[in-house]
């Protein structure tokens, strides 16, 4: 019991400092960039004729899209961790493994909203799925639950949540690189309470997943959803390919109608 109060009492202080400071890094890039959103679905709609007359390829436009939706997100992600391990102490050991995890996690969230443009009709429609996504990916990211307290038929929840995989790997990560038991412990519960493996157990990640597990799921969303995006930009190309071969029938047949009416009252009237 003493064990556990002790890790409990230094968990809850890295999680109130260092672990909250660095998941709402984590997450907010989420929140703030929907705004590139926006400016895809505007991009996507001038360039979606240039697409179907094979002027640009889907390939060179998912390219190019992605690019200019992630690059100033990536950016911003690598600046803030930086000011907050300049301000707050933290050892750079672990910073560029958090980074790769942030930057992976905004890069996957944007990528899903991205897919929504390229599927949805209307923008309404997109982003009101990416928010309610967002916020409810969020909720069960673990940082606000502990994730060894959710029940077992429940944890699929938690695999559907990117913000659970990058969170769990960021914090993970943060953990593994503290100077908490690289000291010499005096007793015996210090010892066991201070053994970063023990408070990460405590953490409830590691009852779902590692920081290499996590990895693996963002890099593994983040192919896919290209991916699947990739297939609605061919479809999308294709119905609007059909949608003009059909009009321009019709208005072939209207003006050979129209000239077969003037040919027949011609006749008539000779």
């Amino acid at each position: 019991m003493n064990i556990t109060l002790l890790a409990n009492n230094i968990t809850n202080t890295f999680f109130v400092f260092d672990s909250k400071i660095t998941a709402c890094l984590t997450s907010i890039p989420l929140i703030l960039f929907q705004t590139r959103l926006i400016m895809n679905w505007d991009l996507l709609e001038c360039h979606v004729w240039d697409l179907e007359d094979k002027r640009i390829s889907p390939l060179s436009y998912l390219i190019a899209s992605g690019i200019h939706v992630f690059y100033l997100p990536i950016v911003s992600v690598a600046v803030s961790f930086s000011i907050a391990y300049a301000c707050y102490g933290w050892k750079f050991d672990s910073f560029w493994d958090v980074n790769l995890f942030s930057i992976m996690l905004t890069v996957s969230s944007l990528q899903f909203g991205k897919l929504l443009n390229a599927a949805m009709q209307t923008y309404h429609a997109a982003g009101g799925l990416y928010a309610l996504y967002a916020y409810l990916s969020l909720m069960v990211a673990g940082f606000t639950v502990n994730p060894a307290k959710v029940p077992s038929y429940l944890h699929w929840i938690m695999y559907m949540s990117l913000s659970f995989w990058g969170t769990s790997g960021v914090e993970l990560s943060q953990l593994e690189h503290m100077d908490i038991g690289n000291k010499n412990c005096l007793t015996f519960i210090s010892c066991i309470a201070y053994n970063p493996n023990f408070i990460a157990h405590l953490t409830g990640y590691t009852v779902l997943t590692t920081a290499q597990k996590s990895m693996y799921a963002l890099c593994f969303a983040a192919i896919l959803l290209v991916l699947i995006e990739y297939c609605f930009l061919l479809k999308k190309v294709s119905q609007r390919g059909n949608y003009k071969r059909v009009v321009e029938v019709e208005g072939a047949s209207n003006s050979n109608d129209i000239n077969n009416g003037n040919d027949t009252s011609h006749t008539s009237h000779l």
